[in-house]
């Protein structure tokens, strides 16, 4: 999504999708960072409004794979490691070029 998202139409496309993170890109799919449904649920605790934008609480340092930098036992030890739903995955000038879910490299079954 865009960093000029208001939370209300964040919260829109997580009703859409089964994901609970969403990707903030800017123009040309550049990644800027990553916002969770629980960010937002937070943000509203805090007072914070459902008009405002996303880019006041949006985390601005996600993890992030470099394009074929990177192995499914490497982004299996991220996801461990940080509980994280999804990793972007970026070219070297940070243009998003796909998505690892958590579901595709861990064994649900296990967990």
């Amino acid at each position: 999504i865009n960093k000029n998202f208001t939370l209300k139409k964040a919260f829109k496309f997580f009703n859409n999708t089964s994901y609970k993170c969403l990707i903030i890109v800017e123009k040309n799919n550049i990644l800027l960072g990553t916002i969770s449904d629980g960010d937002i649920r937070k943000a509203i605790l805090k007072g914070i409004d459902l008009n405002d934008k996303v880019n006041i609480i949006y985390n601005s340092e996600p993890f992030y794979f470099i394009q074929n930098r990177f192995t499914n036992q490497k982004a299996k030890e991220i996801f461990l490691k940080l509980k994280i739903p999804l990793i972007p995955i970026v070219d070297s000038n940070k243009k998003v070029c796909s998505i690892i879910f958590w579901e595709s490299v861990l064994d649900t079954k296990l967990l």
